[in-house]
């Protein structure tokens, strides 16, 4: 893989032969994600997320983002972007959203409340990476129930902006 600079930041460059998407797992404003495998360098098959703008732009700044962010706050780590078409290509987050948990648990206060702790930790490493998410949501809040303590994923972040 290659890297290419958008806004200083080298991003690498991968290639669609490398990609397989598999579904759809979300739609946004601004573009739709699919669930997929990425084959690695070495020959290894990882799940990630292809994120497709609608514009069919280059999704260059959350790119960015993510690449400067190396996963603080759970942001899914950046395994790099496409051409032809543009997307970007980041670590599948396992988890459930944080508006599941406090609509399908609201009278299990302790899940509940171990689900906000893991949200306040994540915010608190998105912050002292230097960012604020600014599109923060309990959609936009993965919480990993498999691990104690829980582990929070704050996701979309193409709003973020430098604090």
């Amino acid at each position: 893989s290659t890297t290419s600079t958008s806004g200083g930041t080298a991003l690498p460059q991968l290639t669609w032969d490398s990609l397989r998407l598999v579904r759809n797992v979300g739609a946004g404003a601004f573009g739709v994600s699919h669930y997929g495998q990425l084959t690695l360098g070495n020959g290894d098959v990882t799940e990630v997320v292809v994120k497709i703008l609608h514009s069919g732009e280059a999704n260059t700044k959350e790119a960015r983002v993510l690449h400067e962010l190396a996963g603080a706050g759970g942001a899914p780590l950046l395994y790099g972007v496409t051409t032809e078409p543009n997307a970007i290509v980041m670590q599948y987050c396992r988890g459930v959203l944080l508006d599941s948990i406090l609509t399908s648990f609201k009278f299990d206060v302790h899940h509940g409340q171990k689900a906000c702790d893991a949200t306040r930790v994540a915010l608190a490493e998105f912050h002292a990476a230097g960012y604020a998410h600014m599109d923060l949501h309990e959609g936009n809040v993965i919480i990993d129930t498999s691990t104690s303590p829980y582990t929070c994923h704050l996701i979309d972040v193409g709003l973020s902006e430098r604090i």
